[in-house]
């Protein structure tokens, strides 16, 4: 089977938000995507900001499968969750999110996306006042030169 880079899109970010919204850790927080404009949640009682998390899907290869007139390509891309909890105190959250994500991204058995590497996790670090840190999965799907 091939898939389009937008159908391999799709299938991706439907996997994550299904995934993401079937987690008791993670449905309740805000889950952003990286073409769309989002606001950040606020802050708790205690003045700490609200976790939140950002999807982002990048093609970052090609490869030949075949030589003729028509070839397959193998596409190469990497879906990344990258995870916002609080500076002070949030990396236990920011731990189980990751795994949460790790989780889904491990649990996929699609027909036209084939899981490469899920992880390791990307602990990236302090940023205002967000401890952040990525969970990223690279995956291949097959894309012939009628839909390049």
């Amino acid at each position: 089977m091939t898939s389009t880079i937008e159908e391999a899109y799709d299938e991706m970010m439907g996997i994550i938000r299904t995934g993401w919204l079937a987690s008791g850790t993670t449905s309740s927080i805000p889950l952003h995507y990286d073409d769309r404009r989002a606001d950040k949640p606020g802050e708790d009682a205690n003045g700490l900001p609200l976790p939140w998390a950002r999807v982002s899907i990048a093609h970052i290869g090609s490869e030949r499968q075949c030589i003729g007139p028509n070839p397959l390509w193998q596409e190469t891309a990497i879906a990344t969750v990258q995870v916002f909890t609080a500076f002070n105190g949030g990396r236990q959250l920011s731990n189980q999110i990751l795994q949460v994500a790790a989780n889904f991204f491990r649990a996929i058995t699609s027909t036209e996306l084939e899981v490469v590497t899920v992880g390791p996790p990307e602990r990236i670090g302090q940023d205002g006042p967000y401890f952040v840190a990525n969970m990223p999965c690279t995956f291949y799907y097959m894309q012939d030169n009628s839909q390049a």
